[in-house]
């Protein structure tokens, strides 16, 4: 049994023995493409290519085929996002054509792992089913941040503001302002504003998940976040996996920062958040009795009631909502970008 964890380097938590043991399963970890260098969708073809590794590893490999059902998805922060985009990946290639059932979003069906899409792998047609869950912590679901600078439907500030107190991560505004020397690793010709992918693809699903329009047919889900700057994101994101009728298990951390797990190792909190995903990966590879919900959990680590609906959904936020404020912050970074370009140009830079 394998855990696949994309995350950005050695030092996150799930390359921590004391983590292997908590979980009790071995561990792969691909080293992928990062950018600025390599763009999407670098990141996301590695991680098929990785999933595939483990499904059908060529001769010579050091393990043999493991089962997808066997396999868990998981990451952090940008490797969380990673997460769900290879989700997306996986479940678009599974989709069944045809009419979708009552119950479901027009246009999509649900997704059967016993019938999937193949492709060619290594000169033989494979089939890509679905893993056994995906594991998202303090996943980075939406590249363009932009729950931040605005009035939230409930009134609140978005978490991208509203959370600086407990959080290190630079705001969506810092980010913009922030100056780059230049480099052959990221060049103004062609140019782009963000480092991950060209402008006009930030609100694409699999750059930024938050805006994937179906999650239906999707595995068990474990995911959490604490009161960060991420925190709105990973909300909604929650809100539509359970609209999609998913299985899900969203733990929302009080006054705990980002992927707390890994900066404050030491806390009970962060032991207890551990042991949660392990019992939750544990039911998947048994019975698959997945226990779910939608938890608050206190800083000390113990259950403080249910999240409520209407703070998963931002107090009613729409996906369309969604999408037009991510164009708009899209726009915000190209104003950013023009107005330091004319800077440089006229010598003041």
């Amino acid at each position: 049994m394998f855990f696949f964890t994309i995350s950005l380097n050695k030092t996150v938590r799930f390359c921590d023995p004391a983590t292997h043991r908590a979980l009790a399963r071995r561990v792969f970890l691909p080293r992928y493409r990062l950018a600025p260098q390599n763009p999407f969708p670098a990141a996301i073809i590695d991680a098929l290519i990785s999933y595939l590794y483990l499904l059908y590893p060529p001769p010579g490999a050091l393990h043999s085929p493991v089962p997808a059902s066997k396999i868990i998805i998981a990451g952090d922060s940008a490797g969380g996002g990673l997460a769900f985009a290879l989700l997306q990946v996986l479940l678009h290639l599974n989709r069944k054509p045809g009419p979708a059932p009552k119950d479901e979003d027009e246009g999509f069906s649900r997704v059967s792992s016993q019938e999937n899409f193949s492709i060619s792998w290594r000169s033989s047609q494979r089939s890509i089913p679905l893993p056994g869950g995906i594991v998202g912590l303090s996943a980075w679901v939406d590249v363009s941040r932009c729950l931040g600078e605005i009035r939230l439907p409930n009134g609140n500030r978005g978490s991208e503001e509203e959370c600086l107190e407990w959080d290190y991560l630079p705001t969506p505004a810092e980010q913009r302002e922030g100056k780059y020397l230049p480099s052959p690793a990221w060049p103004e010709n062609p140019g782009r504003t963000h480092l991950y992918a060209p402008d006009e693809l930030i609100n694409h699903p699999l750059v930024s998940p938050i805006g994937a329009e179906s999650w239906y047919g999707s595995p068990p889900i474990w995911m959490c976040v604490g009161d960060e700057c991420l925190r709105d994101a990973n909300l909604f994101l929650a809100h539509r996996l359970l609209a999609s009728n998913v299985c899900v298990r969203f733990l929302k951390y009080t006054s705990m920062p980002h992927c707390f797990q890994l900066t404050i190792p030491h806390l009970e909190v962060s032991r207890k958040s551990i042991a949660n995903v392990g019992e939750f990966i544990e039911a998947i590879f048994t019975d698959g009795s997945v226990k779910v919900g939608q938890t608050r959990v206190g800083p000390k680590g113990d259950p403080k009631g249910e999240v409520p609906d209407d703070e998963l959904s931002l107090g009613g936020l729409k996906l369309e909502d969604v999408a037009a404020l991510m164009k708009n912050e899209i726009k915000l970074w190209k104003e950013q970008a023009q107005k330091e370009k004319e800077i440089k140009e006229s010598g003041r830079l």
